[in-house]
């Protein structure tokens, strides 16, 4: 991981089409601006596990299993009520 540090308004640029400036430093969060062509996506990386934790639970729900049973079966596996 390659570490770098910035200061609000300073940025880095990622090869020739990608800029990440730094906006904003309050406490320990910190916002950023991406300058990125259109066809580029730029997703939060919890997104993206949420969406594969998505996937593979619908690919480990049996082909017959109705609607109910599924969402049931989803609740107790995040603990949730049923």
């Amino acid at each position: 991981m390659f570490v770098i540090r910035r200061k609000a308004g300073e940025s880095v640029r990622i090869g020739e089409t990608i800029h990440v400036t730094v906006l904003e430093v309050s406490g320990s969060r910190v916002k950023l601006g991406f300058t990125a062509p259109a066809e580029l996506a730029v997703v939060r990386h919890e997104l993206l596990q949420a969406r594969e934790q998505n996937v593979a639970a619908a690919r480990s729900t049996p082909s017959g299993m109705d609607l109910q049973a599924c969402a049931s079966a989803l609740l107790r596996r995040s603990g949730g009520p049923e």
